[in-house]
């Protein structure tokens, strides 16, 4: 309440109309012409109006400190919600879009949050089965700001963002050198955001590229489109907004920033931006104009996927895992076609969800566990989502799951957390590493799990049917800070980060 604009403004108003009253009606009580008799009955109402004026005083000054405590609500407010480039967006509008499709693999790219395809698995081949004991050859090392935000990879170039304050950055490096190409950043507030367990500031999203633009979701809601060619070191932006601005979130779900990375589907980017106005809002990618919006719910912290199923083989899906649950999204208009009622303590949805099938596997922490959940569609045409199983032997924390063929690999538990793997058909545990892996993040490529712990440790981990077996390890940030970003491999090299460097690591036999 007291961080609203408007509370501000009407508190300061409120008081310096009270005092003004007070000091017109205290002035004629302090009259030198006045008798005894009318200077008596005055000074017995003198003090009403000093009364008044004292109150009106106070609320000024309350008013003045309220700014003070709450800056967001004026820097908000100055601050431009939107910048749209009209005549690079008049040029993009000529040219063909070129968006991954579902499925779809390509080599030496990593373009978005959890690869290709957004699983978590890498098309590459011909890696290291083993990793030599005296560790990985280092390509480059390059310096980066805080944050979370995980490498991308596309056309030769690693982009990622960073919090340089006080802005937050999307940097361009060249993927053989590690040299600095270009880079765009915008002034953040960060005042809403709690960092007592996020460590440093920083962005969490991840950013995507389509065609020839990437897209960067901020951690205090901005949304900016740029031009992945960098001009005289820059990457020209296109369009921004400021989300919040113009659909105001439900605080204090965003304690911990805005997490989401952006999904980019046909000619839409679809964002989770968590607002009773909309909560996930798909955006013309060309120019930034809203298309639809959907839901009313607080954002939590999951990623949208894009998804066909077997179900509605002609109908794209947006999955959507908000604060108050799981959600099928009709691609083209946001229609809500289907929802699975999930919530966490803290509103804690964090792990992306994994389709396969007519199956959303979705998995959270903080006692609430795991669930398949099956999508059917009803005679009169409805879809409905059905529990096949729910357990709480599986709970991802931050980091997402990787399912290859029906088996699950992640990690289970707050902290600490086991690296586990999940029969995806039953629910039930095949194994788990206790003690030996530390909790962290992964991918897969290769027959072989590759796993980025919190402490910036890489582990290169042969998962079987009952057991597993730790191929090498190598410790890539000792003493690490804030390594909870998933790495990016494209073309046989693998792209890690902390909150102080990006570093490229050779992977190839």
């Amino acid at each position: 309440m007291w961080a609203s604009l408007w509370v501000q403004i009407l508190t300061i108003l409120a008081g310096l109309c009270l005092s003004v009253w007070g000091l017109v009606k205290l002035l004629p009580t302090m009259r030198m012409d006045l008798s005894d008799v009318e200077r008596e009955q005055m000074r017995s109402r003198r003090w009403r109006w000093v009364l008044l004026m004292f109150l009106g005083d106070t609320l000024v000054i309350f008013g003045i400190v309220l700014i003070f405590l709450y800056p967001r609500a004026w820097q908000d407010a100055l601050r431009p919600h939107e910048w749209r480039d009209e005549e690079r967006i008049r040029r993009l509008q000529q040219q063909e879009l070129d968006v991954p499709k579902p499925g779809e693999q390509r080599a030496a790219q990593w373009p978005g949050w959890r690869g290709p395809n957004r699983d978590g698995i890498a098309p590459d081949h011909g890696l290291l089965p083993s990793w030599p004991p005296e560790g990985l050859r280092v390509v480059w090392r390059a310096p980066v700001g805080p944050g979370y935000s995980s490498p991308i990879v596309v056309n030769g170039r690693v982009y990622t963002l960073d919090y340089q304050k006080p802005n937050e950055r999307l940097v361009c490096l060249d993927a053989e050198t590690g040299q600095l190409l270009g880079q765009t950043s915008w002034r953040v507030a960060y005042r809403d955001i709690d960092t007592r367990w996020g460590g440093d500031y920083g962005p969490r999203g991840t950013p995507m590229a389509a065609g020839n633009l990437i897209y960067a979701y901020g951690a205090d809601g901005d949304l900016v489109c740029c031009e992945l060619e960098p001009q005289a070191g820059q990457l020209p932006v296109v369009w921004r907004k400021h989300l919040p601005t113009e659909f105001p979130p439900d605080l204090p779900t965003t304690w911990w920033g805005w997490s989401v990375s952006p999904l980019v589907a046909e000619d839409l980017v679809i964002i989770i931006a968590g607002s009773q106005q909309g909560s996930v809002l798909a955006l013309d990618r060309i120019t930034g104009e809203l298309r639809w919006k959907a839901l009313s719910d607080k954002p939590a912290y999951s990623s949208p996927v894009l998804a066909t199923m077997p179900v509605a083989p002609k109908r794209s899906q947006v999955v959507v895992l908000t604060a108050s649950g799981l959600s099928g999204l009709d691609l083209r208009s946001g229609q809500v076609l289907w929802n699975f009622p999930w919530t966490t303590q803290y509103d804690c949805n964090i792990a992306t969800p994994i389709v396969t099938g007519n199956y959303v596997f979705i998995s959270t922490a903080y006692g609430q566990g795991a669930a398949l959940v099956e999508i059917s569609r009803q005679a009169e045409g409805s879809f409905e989502a059905k529990p096949v199983y729910q357990t709480r032997q599986y709970q991802n924390h931050f980091a997402t799951s990787v399912l290859v063929g029906d088996r699950l690999y992640g990690f289970h538990g707050n902290t600490p957390a086991v690296l586990t793997c999940l029969d995806l058909r039953t629910g039930k545990t095949l194994w788990n590493a206790r003690r030996e892996i530390d909790k962290g993040c992964l991918l897969y490529a290769d027959g072989r799990l590759i796993v980025f712990t919190e402490k910036g440790e890489l582990v290169l981990v042969e998962p079987g049917d009952d057991s597993y077996t730790i191929r090498g390890r190598y410790q890539v940030f000792p003493g690490s800070h804030s390594t909870w970003a998933l790495p990016a491999l494209a073309a046989g090299r693998l792209f890690v980060r902390n909150d102080r460097e990006l570093v490229c690591l050779d992977l190839r036999r």
